[in-house]
């Protein structure tokens, strides 16, 4: 069966490797665009998330705008002048209620510009991170045992998964995710420029902190050998790195959110069948590669709430989504094996069991809810 093109099977707002443990990443803080997606609808096999009131944002939210100065030119019998009005600068700051008693937050997000015409340039800043919050989750591929990690690095060992370390102090950005490697004993821990740490058994195989990125860095997925990995940036660029094949992107496609998550296709018996799954925050999904078929997204669903993480199950014949409520949108295999319409706070990765037939949900604020078949080893 030929390899798919560059040209993906549906879009997508992240990337993710089918393998048993999942990789999740959302773009600045998980569900930043909550304030525009209001609460959950649910998921096309029955798992649903009630109507609760918006999640808070912490931080703040700064945009400056200047316009550079203007010229007026007239002339007027062989004689000419010229009229130049000062620039003008103005500033709105927004002060967004934060998680709890103030504390020191992390660099702010990259700054994107856009030039207009007139030479009207317009900066818009990320807000900062608050450094306790946590961004990711992995378990170890028997499920015995998991990590959680937090904006700033550090890192937390349950069950039966070794404590290895962090990477406070170790990086110039935001961590955004950590995956686990296939013995369980080492994970890799990747911040938003793409810069790669690894831990215990984990290979150093490149990154991209020595490059100078477009957009941020938001997902990561290990090869299920983990000879290779893939880092995904929010514009749905791919970087490939080890044994893991390039099968296209969505970085010349315009997509309706940034990406936010990605998955690896599985080794099957009937030999390597690569490719991987992408997924926005509108729950557009993009698949590449003849091992990576597309089952559904949905983006044809009035979402009021973003995608956060995704998830595929162990041999690939499914996925999971996850949204910033915690609702369960299954596709393929994969079942709803329930929700928390209750979460107090925003869900931020999803991560299935060895099996398929259960999942992990971990939220901002350090709790994980285990559903189906997941073992309870994760504490807030």
């Amino acid at each position: 069966m030929p390899l798919a093109s560059s040209v993906p099977k549906r879009a997508v707002i992240g990337i993710v490797v089918a393998a048993s443990v999942a990789l999740t990443v959302v773009v600045w803080p998980r569900g930043g665009d909550r304030t525009e997606l209001q609460v959950a609808t649910g998921s096309p096999s029955g798992g649903s998330a009630d109507e609760l009131p918006p999640f808070e944002i912490g931080g703040e939210s700064t945009t400056t705008s200047t316009a550079a100065p203007a010229e007026t030119t007239s002339t007027t019998s062989g004689s000419t002048s010229t009229t130049t009005r000062p620039a003008t600068s103005s500033t709105t700051t927004l002060n967004l209620p934060g998680p709890g008693s103030t504390v020191t937050t992390l660099p702010q997000g990259p700054t994107s510009n856009t030039t207009l015409p007139g030479a009207a340039t317009t900066t818009t800043t990320a807000p900062p991170v608050d450094p306790r919050w946590v961004v990711d989750m992995a378990a170890r591929p028997d499920g015995s045992g998991g990590w959680i990690v937090r904006a700033d690095g550090s890192v937390d060992a349950f069950g039966n998964a070794p404590a290895l370390g962090g990477a406070v102090g170790k990086v110039n950005s935001t961590v955004v995710e950590i995956a686990s490697t296939p013995s369980g004993e080492g994970y890799w821990i990747v911040d938003t420029l793409g810069e790669v740490l690894t831990f215990g058994d984990a290979r150093m195989l490149g990154h991209t902190g020595n490059i100078p990125l477009n957009h941020p860095i938001v997902a990561m997925a290990p090869t299920t050998a983990g000879d290779g990995y893939y880092l995904l940036a929010s514009d749905g660029g791919v970087f490939s790195f080890g044994a893991a094949a390039f099968y296209g992107s969505t970085g010349n496609i315009k997509l309706q959110k940034p990406e936010v998550s990605m998955a690896v296709s599985p080794v099957r018996v009937d030999g390597w069948r690569g490719g991987y799954w992408m997924v926005t925050g509108r729950g557009e999904l993009y698949a590449f590669g003849d091992g990576a078929e597309f089952f559904g997204s949905p983006e044809d669903l009035p979402l009021t709430q973003p995608i956060v993480d995704l998830a595929a199950t162990p041999d690939g014949d499914g996925y999971f989504l996850v949204d910033d409520r915690g609702g369960v949108f299954p596709y393929g295999a994969a079942e709803h094996h329930g929700n928390d319409p209750h979460m107090t706070s925003p869900a931020v990765a999803i991560v299935s069991t060895p099996t398929g037939l259960g999942y992990w949900i971990a939220a901002r604020d350090g709790s994980v809810l285990e559903f189906g078949d997941a073992a309870t080893f994760f504490a807030a």
